[in-house]
């Protein structure tokens, strides 16, 4: 299995080197010598000898085909090796043509109104097709701007300005829909008809930094610096945790002659959420190394982890530390040993079962088993890979960092025990069983206690990183015949054998002087083992509709509005999530939870903020005093209001959380959850079935959410910090999604039509 193992090993770094990540749009699939010279790269790099490096060309001449053939979910983007091309030349034409008139309510219908009459006269055939299918059936602004989200993320700009303009004239007091049409405007090369709507909404809400990062956008894209700046700053001020704002911040600063600062915001922009635009941007700087040394601790607060092993496994026994609880303690023991034994057994089983058909596979033969493999393994890469194999590298070497502090620590702990060994059996000439007995007693009760804390904290660090590996690790290339699986697998087996370590570490005695007879085991709950039966699935809630994040090459496609994937470019941009009609969300502050998108790749942040954590701290209530805060936010908001956007943000983070699972036996399973003050609770069986358009009320305040469709079982009270237009529109609105622009390399954009709004 030599050449097997070869394979194995290469898929990943295959993947991790960009093999499908070309870098010219539309640009033909690499030629045979492109991927042989991206293969010899690679391979080099991985420390194969010259004869594995011969074995492994062998393997991959058949291959070429696969390679090579187009897919047409992975998209090329424009390479740009010095980060100030991002900034077009300025525009002193369309500079000149945005109007002066300030917007008012009235005047957001009729310009929106003029702009779509423009835009069904010059759209191209298939755009205009589908915004008519589209707008034939969604009547509501919610459906209509979720179906512009949606086209927008699948490559149909003229369709997701067409739906978002339709959306703000069906709800023309929707103030994120404005800043949603604007966004998709600037996004689409039309900045200048993006402005007055944002300069409309600054007015409005002039502390809200999406807004001024999506007017620093527009202004960039015009090309005109000095005010792109004066909006970036007053958003960065606002929310450092934007990534949007800190990577146009970095660009303004090269442009200044500050290449230190700016490519410190770059990489506080890739800790925030992992991806490749950012890391093309570090990497112009030459300072790569600079992201190989993130921090596990401030990484695991960004990405997304499921919780596949619980708390349950970091739980160990608590010994009565006396002789005289001998009996009782010996009888926990056995019983741990039998549980152990049963888990090994079923993982064996478990083990056996996910390597048949790969064993199937490898019966047929060497070549068969290689064409096969990467056929697969080029067919599951998708939109999360390239996340996935940031994430996946960065978890390689916090775990050699674990492990190493880990024997470090345990040697120590070792060492303890020994000198307290050695206490417990000095003897004295006239020593009795008492003495004995309390010899004893004293070592259990200073050697129990420090061995619990210390395993338990590993036990701990272990159990979240193996969530986190076991999240992203099947995302590169999908459950390939069971490969993943029979890794994660093994990696239950290192949980287990911690924790038998862990029990099997703990003192118990007998007393001296006292037979004692052979006690029964105690019944001791097994461990849960999870179900990898199933990918993690990560659901993205625009407004009511749901797009699956998973491992599922097509994901984006399985949408309510029919709307395909264009063949073009995903837009570089940031969507964040909130509650409450019109509420234009900020990502990362306050803890709200958003999703980067960045050349066809899509990650998650903020799903797991807590209160507590380092970087929830960002929000201004944390760095200002209130006097302060004020004068930044001109008035905008108290203390009061803040802690009510602390509360919408944490309902969003328990919706979502709740709507990731790694359980795909049901795809339209059903959530019940209870709404109390501040608080949610959420329960595995459904209340109801949901009947779309209808309301069903209930006695009991319940409601079910499938796939972003919510429900209540009875008219709810107010949630404390979500408001009126919180917790209840969710009924008819869904969750808010808040677009905000990101940077794009030029020629990126397609569809484009110079003069379409003239």
């Amino acid at each position: 299995m030599k050449r097997t193992t070869i394979l194995l090993s290469i898929l990943f770094l295959l993947i991790s080197s960009g093999v499908l990540s070309q870098t010219k749009p539309k640009q033909k699939p690499p030629s045979h010598a492109e991927i042989n010279k991206m293969m010899e790269n690679t391979m080099k790099e991985s420390g194969m000898s010259k004869e594995e490096q011969e074995e492994m060309k062998k393997m991959m001449k058949d291959m070429m085909p696969a390679l090579t053939k187009s897919n047409i979910k992975i998209v090329n983007y424009p390479e740009f090796t010095d980060n100030k091309q991002l900034i077009p030349k300025r525009d002193a034409a369309r500079i000149n043509a945005i109007s002066k008139k300030a917007l008012t309510d009235a005047d957001v219908t009729a310009t929106s109104a003029n702009l779509y009459n423009k835009l069904m006269q010059k759209a191209t055939a298939d755009e205009k097709a589908i915004i008519s299918k589209v707008i034939a059936k969604e009547k509501t602004g919610s459906s209509l701007m979720s179906a512009a989200v949606v086209a927008f993320l699948q490559g149909h700009n003229q369709v997701a300005m067409g739906l978002a303009m339709k959306a703000v004239m069906a709800d023309p007091k929707n103030a994120n829909y404005q800043n949603n049409l604007a966004a998709i405007l600037s996004q689409s090369g039309y900045p200048e008809k993006a402005i007055p709507f944002l300069k409309k909404l600054q007015q409005q809400l002039p502390g809200n930094s999406t807004i001024n990062n999506n007017l620093g956008f527009a202004w960039l894209k015009l090309g005109e610096v000095d005010s792109a700046k004066r909006f970036y700053a007053m958003a960065a001020i606002r929310n450092p945790a934007n990534p949007e704002t800190k990577l146009c911040g970095g660009v303004l600063k090269e442009l200044e002659g500050d290449p230190i600062e700016a490519v410190r915001d770059y990489v506080d922009a890739f800790e925030e959420i992992p991806n490749p635009f950012a890391e093309s941007m570090i990497n112009n700087r030459k300072a790569g190394d600079r992201i190989d040394k993130m921090d596990f601790e401030k990484l695991k607060q960004h990405i997304t982890i499921h919780e596949f092993f619980t708390k349950e496994w970091t739980t160990l026994p608590q010994l009565s530390n006396s002789v005289n609880g001998f009996n009782s303690d010996q009888s926990i023991m056995y019983g741990y040993d039998m549980m152990y034994g049963k888990l090994d057994k079923k993982l064996e089983e478990l083990q056996e079962a996910a390597g048949a058909d790969l064993n199937a596979l490898y019966d047929k033969g060497e070549d068969e088993f290689v064409k096969t493999m990467l056929k697969e393994s080029m067919e599951g890469v998708n939109m999360m890979s390239k996340p996935a194999a940031y994430i996946t590298k960065m978890l390689g070497i916090y775990f050699q960092e674990m492990t190493q502090k880990y024997m470090q620590e345990l040697a120590k702990l070792d060492k303890f025990i020994d000198e307290q060994r050695e206490i417990k059996n000095k003897s004295g000439e006239n020593d009795k069983c008492p003495d004995y007995d309390r010899r004893s007693n004293a070592y259990m009760e200073a050697v129990n206690p420090r061995i619990k804390e210390f395993y338990q904290k590993y036990l701990d660090d272990y159990r979240t990183w193996l969530n986190a590996w076991c999240t992203w690790r099947w995302y590169l290339t999908g459950n390939i015949r069971n490969t993943v699986l029979t890794e994660y697998i093994n990696w239950t087996r290192g949980l287990l054998s911690l924790h038998q370590e862990a029990v099997d570490k703990l003192e118990f005695d007998k007393p001296a002087c006292v037979p004692q007879k052979e006690n029964s085991p105690a019944n001791i709950a097994d461990l849960p083992i999870p179900s990898f039966l199933c990918p993690v699935v990560v659901t993205m809630p625009v407004g009511l509709e749901a797009l699956r994040l998973s491992a599922e090459a097509a994901a984006l496609d399985n949408n309510s509005f029919g709307i395909k994937h264009s063949g073009g470019a995903m837009p570089n941009a940031t969507i964040s999530f909130g509650v409450g009609k019109g509420t234009i969300t900020e990502p990362g502050l306050y803890g709200t939870p958003y999703v980067k998108t960045a050349n066809g790749s899509i990650n998650q942040s903020g799903f797991n903020y807590t209160e507590n954590s380092g970087d929830f701290d960002k929000s201004p209530s944390r760095e200002f005093t209130s006097e302060e805060l004020n004068r930044l936010i001109e008035g905008e908001l108290n203390l009061k209001n803040i802690e009510k956007m602390v509360q919408q943000a944490k309902l969003t983070r328990q919706l979502l959380n709740k709507m990731m699972t790694a359980d795909c036996s049901d795809k339209n399973k059903k959530f019940k959850f209870t709404v109390r003050l501040g608080d949610i609770e959420f329960e595995d069986e459904p209340n109801f079935t949901v009947t779309l358009g209808e309301i069903e009320f209930e006695d009991e305040l319940e409601f079910t959410v499938t796939l972003g469709e919510i429900e209540f079982g009875d008219e709810p009270t107010d949630t404390e910090g979500a408001g009126d237009s919180g917790i209840k529109d969710l009924v008819t609105n869904g969750i808010q999604t808040t677009i905000n622009n990101g940077l794009e390399a030029a020629g990126t954009m397609v569809n484009f039509i110079r003069g379409l709004f003239d």
